[in-house]
Parts: structure tokens; sequence; C-alpha cells
């Protein structure tokens, strides 16, 4: 998922409650580490939430329909002195019809959180 500011899904408390409700072991492992990195990315980045970029590709996976791709060159940056080691998508202009790669570019945050709630109520307690 690239990184597109606001736009990036980012784990909300009202998140976290929701999972933990469902009341199972599993759910309330997910909450704690939800949690966790909640509080791990706002002690070392500033974030208020932290974001779950992972989990989408997983739910992509699942359900292709979660999220909006479109064609976007890929590169790794290996030279930069703030950015090497990150991936740069290059969003300007029209999609190229010759590119193999792809970027999500939206996400139906709803569908998401569905997907992942889902799934944990399905574990249920093992």
């Amino acid at each position: 998922l690239v990184d597109l500011g606001p736009r990036i899904l980012r784990v909300e408390t009202a998140v976290v409650a929701r999972i933990a409700a469902l009341g199972t072991a599993p759910a309330r492992f997910v909450a704690d580490l939800l949690e966790f990195f909640a509080g791990t990315y706002r002690t070392l980045q500033g974030f208020a939430a932290p974001p779950v970029h992972d989990p989408c590709a997983v739910a992509f996976v699942i359900d292709p329909g979660v999220l909006t791709t479109r064609r976007a060159p890929l590169d790794v940056e290996l030279h930069g002195a703030l950015t090497t080691g990150m991936t740069v998508a290059d969003l300007r202009g029209p999609e190229p019809a010759d590119c193999h790669t792809r970027v999500a570019v939206t996400l139906d945050s709803e569908r998401f959180w569905d997907l992942v709630t889902d799934a944990l109520a399905r574990i249920g307690d093992p």
C-alpha cells in the first residue's frame, strides 16, 4: 500500500474496541497487538494511530474489491540521503499501458474491517 498521507488506513480506537468486543482469545490477541503497535507508533513516529499495511495486502488477496489499484512504475531508492530503501511510486500522468506493477490508491475501510472482524469471529476460541 503506497502511503497516500491522510488516505492511508490507520487503526482507530473504535476499531480496536470492535475487535476486542468479539471476546475470543484470538480477537483479544489482535486487539492487544493493535494497541501495542499504536503505542509504539505514537511514541516513535508521533502517529495518532498506526498504519496497517500488511493486513491490507492480505485483505486484497482475500477480497480484491477492498482496494482500488492502478498501474504505476515502482523503484526502490538506493542513493537518496533521506529516502534510501524507500519504495517510490510514480503516480504522475496517466497509467502506463506497459507497466506490470500496481499500487493501491483507495481502500474501502469499512469492508476491510468487516473482513478482519469476520475472520476473527470465525476463528473463535481454539
